[in-house]
C-alpha cells in the first residue's frame, strides 16, 4: 500500500514542483534554446530538479514506514546522478569526464552490499561473478545513465521511452519476487509521468542534464538491486544505438558543442538527416534518411522501437530459467 500511496505523492508532488520551479528558472534565464522548432524559442530547463526531489521525497517516507535498504540506496544513488547532472549544466563536465565521474553513482549500492554479484543471464539463467561483478557494475552505471542522457534531444522522447522500459522492470520485478523493487520503479515511473506531461510535445519545460542523469541512475540502481541488468540493456536497445552511432560517428565521447555540425536539419517544421559528412549519425538521422519527418512522428517511432524493445525483453525473461 505504501507504494501505491507513494506512486501517487511522486506524481502529485512532480507537477506542484515543476508548476513553482518554471516560472523562477524563466525569471532566472536557465532555458534551452528548443533547437527543432521555429524561431528557436526559450523553454525553462533542469526541471529534472523537480522529479528527482519528489522522487527522494517519497522513497525516504517509504523508508520510514517500511525500511526497506532498497529504498535509501536507489535514493543515495539518485542523488548523486542529480548532483552529477547538476555540474554538468553549471560547468560542462566534458564528453569524456562525464562518463567517468557518472561511474560513481554505483558506490552506494556497491558499499551497501546490497547487490548481488549473480545477475540473471538471458537464457541462461543466475551466473556467478562473484569478483569481477563489481567493475562491471561501475561500467553499466556509467553506460545506463549516458545512454539515457545521448536519448534526450526531442520533446518526450526519453521519458516515454524510459516509460516503456521502466514499466517492463516493474512486471518483470513482480514475477521474480522482488516487489520493493516493483514499487519503487513505480515511484520513479510516475514522476516521469508527470515530468512527461510537460516536457512532450511542444514541450513547456525540458529536464537538463540533471534529469537524465538523475533518471539514469535511478534504473541502473533498480536494474542491479533487481539483478535485471541484462533485460535493462535488451529494453534500452533505442537508447545504446542512438548511443552507439554517435560514439561511432565521432569517434569518441563528445558534448553536442564539440560536434562540427548537427546531425539534424529543421526546414519548415520537419526534421530530415544532415547530408554533411561532418554531421555524426543519430538515431533520429537514421529514422529520417529516406523522408523528412515531424518531430512528434519521430518521437512516436521511437517509442514503437522501445515498446518492441520492452516486449523482446519479456519474452526473453520468460524464456530464462530462474
Amino acid at each position: 500500500m505504501e507504494y501505491i500511496i507513494g506512486s501517487a505523492a511522486s506524481f502529485l508532488l512532480t507537477e506542484i514542483l515543476i508548476r513553482i520551479f518554471s516560472p523562477r528558472l524563466r525569471s532566472k534565464k536557465i532555458v534551452g534554446r528548443d533547437v527543432h522548432k521555429p524561431g528557436m524559442p526559450e523553454i525553462p530547463e533542469r526541471l529534472g530538479i523537480a522529479m528527482l526531489l519528489a522522487f527522494s521525497s517519497s522513497c525516504l517516507a517509504i523508508y520510514a514506514v517500511n525500511r526497506s535498504p532498497s529504498c535509501l540506496i536507489v535514493v543515495l544513488s539518485s542523488l548523486l546522478g542529480g548532483i552529477i547532472g547538476l555540474m554538468d549544466d553549471e560547468l560542462n563536465l566534458g564528453g569524456r569526464m562525464k562518463p567517468l565521474i557518472s561511474a560513481t553513482a554505483a558506490l552506494p549500492l556497491i558499499l551497501s552490499g546490497l547487490a548481488s554479484p549473480r545477475p540473471l543471464l538471458p537464457l541462461i539463467g543466475h551466473a556467478r561473478l562473484y569478483y569481477v561483478y563489481w567493475p562491471l557494475l561501475i561500467v553499466f552505471f556509467a553506460v545506463i545513465m549516458n545512454a539515457v542522457n545521448m536519448m534526450d534531444c526531442l520533446n518526450g522522447m526519453m521519458p516515454s521511452s524510459l516509460s516503456a522500459v521502466l514499466l517492463g522492470i516493474i512486471v518483470q520485478s513482480m514475477l521474480i519476487g522482488k516487489y520493493d523493487i516493483a514499487g519503487i520503479s513505480a515511484v520513479l515511473l510516475f514522476a516521469v509521468l508527470a515530468y512527461l506531461r510537460h516536457n512532450w510535445y511542444p514541450a513547456r519545460v525540458f529536464g537538463g542534464n540533471v534529469g537524465s542523469l538523475f533518471l539514469g541512475s535511478a534504473v541502473a540502481s533498480i536494474s542491479a538491486l533487481s539483478n535485471l541488468e541484462m533485460f535493462t540493456v535488451i529494453s534500452m536497445l533505442p537508447f545504446f544505438i542512438t548511443g552507439f552511432v554517435i560514439l561511432f560517428s565521432v569517434g569518441g565521447f563528445k558534448e553536442r558543442r564539440e560536434m562540427k555540425a548537427r546531425p539534424t536539419i529543421v526546414e519548415n517544421g520537419y526534421i530530415r538527416a544532415n547530408p554533411d559528412e561532418n554531421a555524426p549519425m543519430t538515431l533520429i538521422s537514421i529514422l529520417t534518411s529516406d523522408v523528412p519527418k515531424g518531430e512528434r512522428r519521430i518521437v512516436e517511432e521511437v517509442l514503437l522501437l522501445a515498446s518492441i524493445s520492452v516486449l523482446l525483453s519479456f519474452i526473453t525473461f520468460l524464456l530464462t530459467p530462474r
